[in-house]
């Protein structure tokens, strides 16, 4: 939405895809205006399929006509994805490291990922609340992603 209804400045908005942390080939990619007004909010979208994998992140960037950066209002449509879709929420950023579902990333989520670590679907120790980056197996990576998150709460 633009207060002034400002068009968006030519190859915006931008829609920065990341895999790792990292932007993909070809990022950020230029949205198209599918409805609405650019006074009264506008929409638009990007499709893009993407090779498996559970590491994907996006962020969206906007400017108008003038080089204003946009202001957004966030919203939660409701997806719309077809039967033959990827799960959706392997598509989700990884999760914050608290296992245990207290609020905070502390000693007791270690405990539980230290348990775990090393297990895969169908191990005896295995847990997927541990598998912080959904990667089928937890190892350092998860490790990584919670020590980033330590002593955290949300």
């Amino acid at each position: 939405m633009d207060a002034d209804g400002d068009a968006p400045m030519a190859g915006y908005p931008r829609v920065h895809i990341l895999k790792g942390g990292q932007e993909i080939a070809g990022s950020p990619f230029a949205m198209a205006f599918v409805s609405g007004s650019y006074a009264g909010g506008a929409i638009h979208a990007y499709s893009k399929t993407l090779p498996e994998g559970t590491d994907y992140a996006y962020y969206v960037d906007a400017k108008d006509t003038t080089g204003l950066q946009a202001i957004a209002a966030p919203t939660a449509p409701t997806p719309m994805v077809p039967f033959n879709a990827p799960d959706v929420a392997a598509l989700l950023p990884p999760a914050s490291g608290d296992i245990d579902g207290s609020g905070r990333v502390d000693g007791f989520d270690l405990g539980r990922l230290g348990m775990a670590f090393g297990s895969q679907p169908g191990n005896a120790h295995w847990n997927a609340d541990a598998d912080l980056n959904r990667d089928g197996i937890v190892d350092g990576s998860d490790l990584t992603l919670m020590g980033a998150n330590f002593g955290k709460t949300r």
